[in-house]
This record gives C-alpha cells, structure tokens and sequence, in this order.
C-alpha cells in the first residue's frame, strides 16, 4: 500500500509544472548562465532563449548539449521548426540544460557548407561537439521527448570528415569565400562557371606547387638521412686507427 502511494506521489509530481524563477528565463529547460549577444529572449510567445548562430558564433554549439535547426525562414516548413523550438523553450515540461540554437539560410553565408545543410531542413542534436542528425520531420512532441528520453543516443553520429571542424569542412568553406569574393572584385563579372573556373585552376596551381614542396623536402631529407648514415659509418671504420 506504501509503495502504491510513494508511486502516485511521483508520478503526480512529475506532473506538475515548473514554476519559473526570478533566476529563469525559460521553464522548460534550464536557463543558461552565460548568454552572447545573438541570445533572442523573446521569441514568439515573449518567452524562451533561442541563439541565433551565424558565421561568427557558430562555434559556441561545439561546447554542451544543443538542438539546432538550419533551414531558410522564407520557407513554411522551417517557420513551423522554428515555433516548435520556441514552443520548447516555454513548455513546462521540467528543466533541462539544453541550447536551443536556430541559423537562417535565407541570407548568403557560409553557413550550409559549414554544417553540410544541403537539404531544405536540417535539425542536429549536439553534445560536447558530437553532431548526430535528426529526421527533419519533428514537432514539439517529437523534440520532447528526444531530450527527455535521450532517444538521441541511439542516432550514430556525424562522419568525421563532415564534422564542421574538419579539414574538409574547412577547405570547403574557403573555397566558397573565394568564390564570393572573386564574384564581387567583378574580374569574372557575376559569371559563376567562369568564376568557378577560374577558382578551379588557381587550386589546381596552388596543389602542385604544394606536392612539388612536399617531394623536394622529401628528397632533402632523404639526403640528410643519408649523408648521416655515410658519416656514421665511416666513423665507426676509422674509430679502431684512431685509437
């Protein structure tokens, strides 16, 4: 009987709402202590933390647990993405330490490269720098219980060399940012084929002047190497006349 009613306890507490605090901004996840100046307070609702990343601030999602979306506000889908993220910033579902972060892809940046967010949606748990990719099809309560069923442990995560850190990823950004600003110096007019040739060749160049670099210091140091073991040798010939 004891237990029956230490049960029912429980779950009518879990059941409860939580009360927000002087301290708090939000009440379905935990305030977060440090906020940059691209945090929105607001929201739809008045309420809620939501951190609009771009190219400057990007990295701050590398450190803790977040939910991001990238997509483009001009289209339906992402506006329903970005209120249900809104809707779990205000819900009253328990506290949970997780960033909500939101990037826009309506505007020129490098941003798509930077996250490999090729399709219209794109919506990744973060944690400690892990990316795992989530099905773009999710709403409030899908979002739920993702964070509060962990059910992001099971989702495998990013390949290594799509990673936003990656040298790939790296790589891949410069060359777009090369590409924009051969594009606006109007060498090439606004020619994108002939911009994207003209960038093409310059990389070409630019790789063998790299592996002709790389094969004459290789030789030099095979050289060395070598003229190392002769002197040793002969060292190790002489030393019984020298003594």
């Amino acid at each position: 009987m004891n237990s029956k009613f230490l049960l029912i306890l429980l779950a009518s507490g879990s059941m409860m709402p939580f009360h927000e605090t002087d301290n708090s901004i939000t009440t379905g996840l935990c305030p977060r202590y440090r906020r940059s100046e691209s945090t929105d307070l607001t929201g739809e609702n008045g309420r809620g933390s939501i951190t609009m990343i771009d190219e400057i601030n990007w990295m701050e999602v590398l450190t803790g647990e977040w939910l991001v979306i990238i997509c483009s506000q001009r289209e339906p889908k992402c506006k329903d993405l970005k209120r249900s993220l809104y809707n779990l910033a205000t819900t009253s579902m328990g506290c949970l330490d997780v960033g909500l972060a939101f990037c826009d892809l309506s505007k020129l940046s490098t941003m798509q490269r930077r996250f490999s967010a090729f399709t219209d949606e794109t919506i990744y748990h973060v944690m400690e720098g892990d990316f795992r990719k989530l099905n773009a099809k999710q709403d409030l309560i899908s979002f739920r219980d993702l964070l509060h069923l962990r059910e992001w442990v099971e989702i495998p995560t990013m390949p290594f060399w799509r990673h936003p850190t990656s040298l790939f990823t790296n790589f891949s950004v410069f060359a777009f940012n090369t590409l924009v600003t051969l594009l606006r110096s109007g060498l090439v007019g606004q020619n994108i084929l002939l911009a994207n040739i003209v960038l093409n060749l310059l990389f070409i160049s630019v790789l063998n002047i790299v592996i002709l670099t790389i094969y004459v210091l290789r030789l030099l140091i095979m050289k060395i190497i070598f003229k190392y073991h002769q002197s040793k040798i002969m060292h190790y010939q002489l030393t019984p006349y020298i003594n």
